[in-house]
């Protein structure tokens, strides 16, 4: 015997963003549950359901990728500073007025994007308050792709993080004010582009599931390096990052891919998206369900002909 509870389910989670959450943040939020068992004697005049177990299903995305980001972490963690995994400086602090000359160049590439700001001013909020959100409505499929972008985004941000606090490389307002950003500038630093390098690792992660799926011609990995690169740029055109910050990050997610692909949680999670995505095919619609033929009509048959009946009959 089943029984469902809860209410809000997928869309009240993936419509919000990191801060706001997957499926209600950090906290978890809530999903219709399947918890099957036996009823048994009554407690205070209600049945016990026991034998039930939680669903697997009924982990939030953004708290089952947390699972994904321990695993990396245990694997990354010892290695960072390897050179496989390590993020270079972004200038050579020994070669005198290096800094002064990266940091002329880095501004005024800031600088020449400004005029993108008008048309882009919508992706670039969007990208900044519901991240996963905005990548979820691109690439479609359920709760396993919802982990993996959920686990980019939160190994991503670790990873990102780390380098940030060993460069503190400053942000383009701190440099130049005349840049004033469109957005609030993150309370971090600049070097690497965290968007850059989690959007880098969401790409790469998809165009694996689709390859897997047999729609790679329905999300070519091109297209979806493309869009990640389109991300970061979008904050350089905010304001809140230079090109280097941006480049950085793809480096990083390139060096780290190779590790994620290695990890059997990982490639787990990659199995279970691409078995979601299974019915989807060049052009990212589903398959029409089977058609099935009416059978026809039978042919009707001629009728005998009646005998005629004898004279005199009764």
């Amino acid at each position: 015997m089943s029984f469902f509870f809860g209410n809000g389910g997928m869309n009240g989670g993936m419509n919000g963003g990191m801060n706001g959450g997957m499926n209600g943040g950090m906290g978890g939020g809530s999903f219709a549950l399947v918890l099957s068992g036996s009823l048994e004697e009554k407690l205070g005049g209600q049945p016990l359901i026991t034998g039930a177990r939680f669903p697997e299903a009924g982990f939030a995305p953004v708290l089952a990728a947390q699972m994904l980001v321990a695993e990396f972490a245990a694997a990354w963690w010892p290695k960072r500073d390897e050179q496989a995994y390590a993020l270079p400086p972004p200038f050579n602090p020994g070669i005198k007025g290096a800094e002064a000359d990266l940091l002329r160049r880095q501004v005024t590439f800031v600088l020449d994007r400004m005029p993108l700001r008008a048309e882009r001013l919508g992706e670039i909020i969007t990208q900044a308050d519901a991240f996963d959100a905005w990548w979820l409505r691109l690439l479609g499929g359920g709760r396993a792709m919802a982990t993996l972008v959920s686990a980019a985004l939160q190994i991503g941000q670790m990873a990102g993080m780390y380098w940030k606090d060993v460069y503190k490389f400053p942000r383009p307002v701190q440099v130049y004010p005349a840049i004033a950003p469109v957005l609030a500038t993150p309370p971090h630093a600049s070097y690497p582009s965290n968007h850059s390098l989690q959007s880098h690792l969401i790409a790469l992660g998809a165009a694996e599931v689709f390859r897997r799926a047999g729609a790679a011609e329905a999300m070519p990995a091109k297209f979806l390096d493309g869009i990640a690169g389109r991300a970061a740029e979008n904050r350089e055109v905010a304001g809140v990052h230079y090109p280097c910050d941006s480049r950085a990050g793809e480096d990083l997610a390139t060096k780290l891919w190779p590790l994620l692909m290695s990890l059997p949680g990982f490639q787990a999670a990659l199995k279970k998206a691409a078995e979601e995505l299974g019915t989807l095919k060049p052009g990212g619609l589903p398959l029409a369900p089977a058609v099935t033929k009416t059978p026809a009509k039978p042919k009707a048959t001629k009728k005998a002909p009646k005998k005629a009946s004898k004279k005199g009959g009764p």
